[in-house]
């Protein structure tokens, strides 16, 4: 039996760094209400982590077409399983998930080590895709249509040094999580984001910087590693607002890809997948096993049209975009969109059907 748990807050964890971390009360009301999702994942047999058995069931009714036959436990129950427990699988792993998980009667063998969940932490970082980006861009022949450059700075003086070069950039906390720890800068830093980016420096040690682009499109590609290699899953088309997660397109791979390349080489993409299958087997080998996914994106530009970002960042964690290919398996045929919406007191899970 493999345990699955949805803790969405693990990115917010992973930046606060401490084993008592408590999550925002919108992270935690995220996965208190969205705790079964793993049940679209999950295996026959397999257990799933939630807030509240009786409230899950009711929710899993509505995607009986798509659910596994899994066992719904809360923390009071867990401790039961211990004797069947074979793997857990998280969100991601953190200090604060393995903590509570140990708090429930979990034992420790089950679950990453001090060091390995610092190694996963460090990786973690957007200083990992920082590094793909630029030995991915170095493999890329110079003609094809690709964009994409940052920097990691550790002063305030080389952030305005770089920030001075482009009439808009986006600088970014080097963990963070849904938009935040994200602002948008001008040539000249004013004064309060300067207060924001030395607050962040001062607990983080560095922070990021990149010129603003413009976006046209969302998208990813998926992966899994295991042992010492990395398989590529599939496309996610997702949207955002403000870097807040909404929702992705549910259909075939096909399908998505006919959509993008109405702005990028299909070919481009299937080159940027198998070097991103080396890049990132040669930054985790040893250090990681799990899922992990790129987020990329379709940029404009004036002079030279659509072009490919191909590494906007790493996510060394489940996504929704797996959330999303793990539904599209069970639906093969259905176009439509799976999304999170807000209703004023809770969070809903939807897919809708076109």
């Amino acid at each position: 039996m493999i345990l699955h748990i949805f803790n969405p807050e693990h990115d917010l964890a992973l930046a606060n760094n401490d084993k008592n971390f408590t999550a925002p009360h919108a992270a935690r009301q995220l996965r208190s209400d969205l705790g079964f999702l793993p049940a679209f994942w999950a295996n026959d047999g397999d257990a799933v982590l939630v807030d509240n058995v009786q409230k899950s069931k009711v929710a899993l009714t509505s995607f009986k077409d798509v659910v596994a036959e899994i066992e719904l436990v809360d923390s009071t129950t867990l401790g039961s399983l211990q004797s069947r427990l074979a793997a857990i699988r998280p969100w991601g792993w953190d200090k604060a998930i393995v903590f509570q998980l140990s708090l429930m009667g979990i034992d420790t063998s089950l679950m990453p080590n001090e060091l390995e969940i610092m190694e996963i932490r460090r990786l973690s970082s957007r200083a990992l895709g920082l590094s793909v980006l630029h030995k991915l861009r170095q493999e890329i022949a110079p003609n094809r249509t690709i964009t994409g450059t940052a920097y990691c700075v550790k002063t305030l003086s080389e952030l305005e040094a770089i920030a001075a070069q482009h009439s808009a950039s986006v600088v970014k906390a080097m963990w963070s999580s849904s938009g935040r720890g994200i602002r948008y800068v001008n040539r000249q830093i004013d004064k309060v984001q300067l207060n924001w980016a030395q607050n962040i420096i001062n607990k983080q040690g560095s922070i990021m910087i990149e010129p603003f682009y413009e976006k046209v499109l969302d998208f990813a590609m998926e992966f899994s590693f295991q042992k010492d290699s990395t398989e590529y899953l599939g496309l996610s088309l997702f949207r955002t607002t403000h870097g807040v997660y909404e929702g992705n397109l549910l259909a075939s791979e096909t399908h998505k890809r006919q959509i993008l390349s109405e702005y990028v080489s299909l070919s481009l993409l299937d080159e940027v997948q198998e070097l991103l299958k080396t890049l990132l087997t040669n930054q985790l080998i040893g250090k990681y096993s799990g899922y992990l996914g790129v987020d990329m994106m379709v940029v404009s530009d004036p002079l030279k049209g659509y072009l490919l970002h191909p590494v906007v960042e790493v996510n060394l964690r489940q996504t929704m975009g797996h959330v999303c290919l793990a539904l599209t398996q069970k639906l093969p045929d259905v176009i439509g969109s799976m999304s999170i919406d807000f209703n004023g007191s809770s969070y809903c899970f939807s897919i809708e059907r076109i």
